[in-house]
């Protein structure tokens, strides 16, 4: 039996659209690479400075003499000559080690494991925030001194 109707030829798409694809993710590719290829930078240097620990004890030395100077002169407040001098001890030791203690609370010092400074702090916190502390700040700058002198 025949039939009058002519079957249609199978559907298929054009070669084109393919081959722009393929082009496409080529320069995606070669796009990738280039990028890849020219990120590479170079390595960062590292200046190491060199830290000249006598004069920077000379240095902190002499602001210790200052402050006592100060304080025997009746020119600063006993509570204001412990601030000073905890802020002193903290920049000291920063300079040397590069441990900001600035920020430091006692709490935090009892941490660090080391009972000379904590002894110091100690010694400070007392006289530095409270109205009626008295210390005996002779005897807490002859201490700091010893430490800034004996510091590795």
């Amino acid at each position: 039996m025949q039939w009058g109707v002519e079957l249609a030829k199978p559907f298929h798409y054009s070669p084109i659209g393919l081959i722009l694809l393929l082009i496409f993710l080529g320069f995606i590719v070669i796009y990738i690479i280039y990028r890849i290829n020219n990120n590479k930078q170079e390595p960062i240097k590292v200046v190491v400075k060199v830290i000249d620990r006598n004069k920077i004890r000379m240095e902190y030395l002499a602001k210790l003499d200052t402050l006592d100077r100060k304080y025997k002169g009746k020119k600063i407040t006993t509570r204001k000559a412990y601030n000073e001098l905890s802020v002193l001890i903290r920049e000291f030791i920063f300079k040397l080690t590069r441990v900001n203690l600035l920020k430091y609370s006692l709490s935090d010092f009892k941490k660090l494991n080391n009972p000379v400074l904590l002894e110091l702090i100690n010694e400070y916190y007392e006289p530095e925030f409270s109205y009626e502390g008295e210390g005996n700040l002779e005897v807490s700058i002859q201490k700091t001194r010893k430490v800034i002198s004996e510091w590795k």
